[in-house]
């Protein structure tokens, strides 16, 4: 894979040999560090817990056993994922990727749901389809924001099985259908691999813009700043020490949940949802969130613990999940 340095000079090649698939520098270019803070924060809606049914309880104890028995026969990320994506983070300066809040979640019941709960009901593939899109939003991130190189080479990245069978037809598929959802334009060039253009990660398109970047340009005198442009950020560990590879769907996605909920507050914040709030911020099933919390809390990149809610004298006392993120746990190696 190549991604176009900030700079219009720096480019990457994939070259293939045997099983593995390393990065080369093929032309030279200083290129462009986005060196950005924190997102800047956005006013969740109010987070009310809802009595009786609407109380979320998505990590149960059923569903621990079953993320617990399923990472215990995960294999470790392919040395080749981990060669490439190491090479892909000197060259994009171990930059994050940095995603719109909007991609996320949406902030108006009006809107249709947001590009992520929109991948995830695409159906068989759609994993490959989410890891496709962020790693485009880490790799790509550098004007004019496109990446070149093979479905080998992609698969390779995402730690997909037989890379260049296989693994390489289902990157074809994912491109396919990110691009017919207006977040990626691709050109093939035969013999070369494909080119992709990243569009705004909004769904919306329009063509991408860095969303720190975009908020300082866009942000007039004594004005607010664009909430669209919001953003959270995921550390370049979760391809360099392989999590993007070990995490199923549902829990990158509510990995990504739960960064958009902390966005603003302190790294120790307790975190809670009602059903309510799920459903019409992240239009995500019930099911998908139990999955992906309960995987998230087996690798114990959070903490979930029960917390009892105040209810009146007369109600029956009632608890409600709390999760607390353990970002540090991004920093090392999923199975080691």
């Amino acid at each position: 894979m190549s991604p176009a340095g900030d700079g219009a000079d720096a480019t990457v090649a994939a070259t293939e040999g045997g099983p593995k698939c390393k990065a080369s520098v093929v032309a030279g270019g200083s290129g462009c560090t986005f060196r950005l803070g924190l997102g800047y924060p956005y006013d969740m809606p109010k987070i009310t817990i809802l009595s009786g049914k609407d109380d979320i309880t998505s990590s149960s104890p059923e569903r621990q056993r079953t993320a617990r028995q399923r990472i215990r026969k995960i294999d470790p990320p392919p040395e080749a994922t981990l060669e490439l994506a190491t090479e892909m983070a000197e060259r994009v300066y171990h930059r994050t990727a940095q995603v719109r809040r909007g991609f996320i979640a949406r902030a108006s019941l009006d809107n249709e749901p947001p590009p992520l709960a929109q991948i995830l009901r695409s159906g068989r593939g759609s994993s490959t389809r989410l890891r496709l899109y962020l790693s485009l939003l880490w790799i790509a991130a550098g004007d004019p924001h496109t990446v070149s190189g093979s479905a080998q080479a992609w698969a390779t990245l995402l730690g997909l099985q037989d890379p260049a069978g296989k693994g390489a037809r289902q990157v074809r598929s994912g491109f396919q259908w990110l691009a017919a959802h207006n977040l990626m334009v691709i050109e093939a060039n035969p013999g070369v691999g494909s080119t992709v253009t990243l569009l705004s990660d909004l769904g919306t398109g329009e063509p991408y813009s860095v969303p720190g970047v975009a908020i300082s340009k866009d942000r007039q005198p004594d004005q607010p700043a664009d909430r669209q442009h919001f953003y959270v950020k995921l550390p370049a560990a979760c391809w360099t020490k392989g999590w993007l590879h070990v995490l199923s769907g549902p829990a990158v996605a509510m990995l990504l949940v739960l960064l958009d909920a902390q966005a603003g507050r302190p790294p120790d914040h307790d975190l809670w949802f009602s059903h309510r709030v799920a459903d019409e911020r992240y239009t995500i099933s019930e099911e998908t969130r139990g999955r992906g919390f309960a995987e998230l809390d087996a690798f114990e990149v959070i903490s979930t613990y029960r917390s009892a809610v105040r209810s009146d004298q007369l109600g029956a006392p009632r608890v409600r999940h709390v999760y607390r993120l353990n970002l540090d746990r991004l920093e090392t190696s999923p199975t080691g």
